[in-house]
Order: C-alpha cells, then structure tokens, then sequence
C-alpha cells in the first residue's frame, strides 16, 4: 500500500503530521489533499470491522501507526511461539 501512495505522491502523509502553524495555504492543501488520499485508500482496503475501527480517526499517519503497531504485535507473539515450541 505505501508504494501505491509514494507512487501518487502522498506517501508523505503516512510519516508527516499536520503543522498548521508553520505551513503556508498551499502547503496546508496539499498535505490535506494527501491526507485525504492515504485515509480514503488505506480504509478501502479494510473489512467492515476494521473500517469501523478506525474510521473516526482524521490523519493517516495515526491509522498506519496502529495498523504497524498491530501487525508488529501480532507477529512478535507468532515468533515466540514458534521459539518456544522450537
């Protein structure tokens, strides 16, 4: 998914948080524009439980750190079971 964005040009979204008081008009618009790109697709890739989970959220960058958050999580566990049973 981030390669599809970095390929549009909003990737940025993902890993830069709004700064409304240093950014000029246009810079605002163009990082809301890609905010707005990254949450709508990142959300069209989510199943209906998922979506209701984290449509609430407004910036991109805080649903794709949770969605790291959760799959690092996820796979740490699988790797200690997998240790632990080894």
């Amino acid at each position: 998914m981030h390669s599809l964005l970095d390929i549009h040009g909003v990737a940025y979204a993902l890993t830069e948080a709004q700064r409304a008081a240093t950014m000029d008009v246009k810079m605002q618009e163009s990082w809301q524009y890609a905010n707005k790109v990254c949450r709508h697709t990142i959300w069209q890739t989510f199943s209906n439980e998922l979506f209701d989970m984290y449509c609430s959220y407004k910036e991109a960058k805080i649903i794709w750190e949770a969605l790291v958050t959760k799959s690092t999580a996820k796979d740490a566990t699988e790797q200690k079971f997998v240790m632990g049973k080894y």
